[in-house]
């Protein structure tokens, strides 16, 4: 087994690597844009990629559709050619769905409830939902909402456990960006909460179901010849760690303010590397 366990290169932007991988596969929020702008060189780093024919894919812990994710990269000034594939944990449970890899996953399904999706949304999952928990046979959470407190959840919650439900978390993120950058807990932070006392599935980054898809996509290239790129530990380089991929981690996402405050970044990241039990191949502020 390929040993982790080591401080990260430092680079100063990914164009230092342009040559050294066929395919890059980049996370979205932290590494691209925080929700209300892009990050400093996304676009042209992107845009010198395609001219360079390379094979760029968008891995996202989104529980959202691939259309919707573009839609928000438009806005943001983004081109959709740019990408060649988008890969959402949202599309990875429908195409789950429909090859019955989750039959857990039985009927009705009592949502998690979120303003960030619509009805319609919810309606491209071929699933039978339920509002009343003496019904519902297992619970899907796809997103929370920011202004909702912790412990409002926690509440929701509790009929399920009183009723062992089982917990599909479709974005294991534990943390999430808000427009304007700042931190609140994520999704993979209630199902973590949630794991404590009953059975909690996940789907998405860093589990390997997503990363199956994106290897498909890549062929004829191998892991080996494409770099993820990402701003969480738990996440993408853990994820890249666990899947045969090297790393590359960018220090103006989730960790910019730790790495700020350190002395010496490298060090720093090599502290939290081993905390996360993920070790990232190169470090960059950006890109």
């Amino acid at each position: 087994m390929k040993n982790f366990e080591k401080k990260p290169q430092p680079i100063d932007g990914l164009q230092s690597l342009f040559d050294a991988y066929s395919a890059f596969i980049f996370d979205q929020w932290g590494v691209l844009h925080e929700g209300a702008n892009a990050y400093p060189k996304a676009r042209e780093t992107l845009a010198e990629l395609k001219k360079r024919g390379k094979k760029i894919i968008l891995l996202s812990n989104s529980g959202k559709f691939a259309d919707s994710n573009l839609k928000n990269l438009n806005r943001l000034g983004f081109d959709s050619s740019w990408f060649d594939h988008v890969i959402t944990s949202g599309e990875a449970l429908l195409f789950s769905i429909q090859q019955k890899i989750w039959p857990f996953l039985s009927q009705p399904v009592m949502k998690v409830p979120s303003h960030r999706y619509t009805q319609e949304e919810w309606e491209k999952f071929p699933l039978a939902y339920t509002t009343d928990w003496e019904k519902a046979c297992s619970v899907l959470l796809r997103g929370i909402d920011e202004e909702v407190p912790f412990e409002d959840y926690k509440s929701f919650l509790k009929p399920a456990l009183e009723n062992k439900l089982p917990l599909l978390c479709v974005n294991p993120d534990q943390y999430a960006i808000t427009e304007g950058g700042r931190l609140f807990f994520g999704p993979g932070t209630l199902a973590g909460w949630y794991e404590e006392f009953g059975q909690v599935y996940y789907l998405g980054k860093p589990h390997p179901e997503v990363y199956d898809i994106c290897k498909k996509i890549l062929s004829p290239f191998s892991p080996s010849q494409t770099l993820c790129i990402g701003d969480s530990l738990d996440h993408d380089i853990a994820g890249g760690n666990q899947n045969g991929f090297p790393t590359l981690l960018l220090g103006q996402g989730i960790l910019k303010n730790k790495i700020l405050e350190a002395a010496e970044p490298i060090e720093k990241i090599y502290q939290l590397s081993l905390i996360a039990k993920a070790f990232p191949d190169y470090y960059s502020f950006g890109l």
